[in-house]
């Protein structure tokens, strides 16, 4: 359809993203009571997990793209985020709790020891 009706350029997303090995894009929408609210994302240190924050999609409107650290999620944003499939189901799942400070501790173990073998690989 796009590359019959519009002049925009159609490419495989999936391979531009590398969306394999168990790497995906996710969005959520953030409550209040989510890990996430009101935090900016030097403080929630997702790189360390793996995670890349794309964009936070804002309730007006506006839309902040690869943001920076300090950028703030805001409860009813609209985040998307790339990363391993079970590190993206983990931070979904956390809540506002001591429970999630020691999720996030694991997770960004687990991810220093993928990145460990991933370069004893190369």
């Amino acid at each position: 359809m796009l590359k019959r009706y519009t002049d925009l350029k159609v490419q495989d997303f999936a391979a531009v993203l590398h969306l394999k090995d168990n790497f995906k894009v996710s969005e959520r929408r953030i409550e209040e009571v989510d890990w996430m609210a009101n935090k900016t994302l030097k403080e929630l240190s997702l790189r360390k997990e793996g995670i890349t924050v794309l964009g936070i999609d804002r309730k007006d409107e506006s839309y902040l793209g690869l943001p920076s650290g300090d950028a703030t999620i805001l409860v009813d944003d609209l985040i998307i985020i790339y990363g391993k499939s079970d590190s993206i189901k983990s931070v979904f799942s956390r809540k506002q709790n001591f429970n999630s400070e020691i999720g996030h501790r694991v997770s960004v173990k687990n991810e220093k020891k993928r990145l460990e073998e991933q370069n004893k690989a190369v």
